[in-house]
C-alpha cells in the first residue's frame, strides 16, 4: 500500500492519493493532481510516441547490474531480463518486474515506478552500465554491468 499526501493551506488545496500498489508514482501522481488544481498542464512521464527498438538491441540489456552502498536500500543487484519480448527490471524488494518502455534506444521508463532507466554503452558498443532514475524521489545511482548472456560470460 502506498498514499501521498499534498497540503497547501494558503492555496486551498489538498491532494490525497491512495493506492493499494506498493510504488512511487503516487507521489507523482499527487505532485501532477496540485499542478492540474493550480491550472497547471502536468507532465507525462510516459513517451510521447511509441517508440520501437531492435530485438538485437534489447538483448544487449539482459544482463544483471550492480548498484552501490549508495543505493537507498544498499548494494543491490538488478537484473534485466526480456519478458514477452519486453525489458523487465528485478530487483531485491521489488515484487514484480518493472517493464521498461523505450523512450529511444538507450533510455526506458520504469513502469512500476515511473522512474528512467539509461543503459550506458561503450564506443564499441558494449553494455557498461545503467543509471536507474527511479521517480522524483530518489537519486540518480549508476551500476557497474555485471554480466549478461551465457554466452558473453564465456568470451
Amino acid at each position: 500500500m502506498e498514499a501521498a499526501l499534498e497540503v497547501l493551506p494558503l492555496e486551498r488545496i489538498v491532494v490525497v492519493v491512495l493506492s493499494n500498489v506498493y510504488s512511487s508514482l503516487s507521489h507523482g501522481l499527487a505532485e501532477d493532481l496540485v499542478s492540474i488544481a493550480r491550472g497547471e498542464s502536468p507532465q507525462s512521464p510516459a513517451p510521447p510516441r511509441a517508440v520501437i527498438v531492435q530485438d538485437t538491441t534489447l538483448a544487449r540489456y539482459v544482463g544483471r547490474y550492480q548498484l552501490g552502498d549508495d543505493y537507498f536500500g544498499g548494494a543491490t543487484v538488478l537484473e534485466v531480463t526480456r519478458v514477452h519480448g519486453d525489458l523487465a527490471l528485478h530487483a531485491r524488494g521489488i515484487s514484480m518486474p518493472a517493464f521498461l518502455v523505450p523512450f529511444d534506444e538507450i533510455r526506458f521508463l520504469d513502469r512500476l515506478y515511473g522512474g528512467i532507466v539509461t543503459f550506458e554503452v561503450d564506443g564499441r558498443g558494449r553494455v557498461i552500465g545503467l543509471t536507474w532514475q527511479r521517480s522524483r524521489l530518489f537519486l540518480r545511482r549508476v551500476s557497474t554491468y555485471l554480466f549478461g548472456s551465457t554466452a558473453e560470460r564465456k568470451r
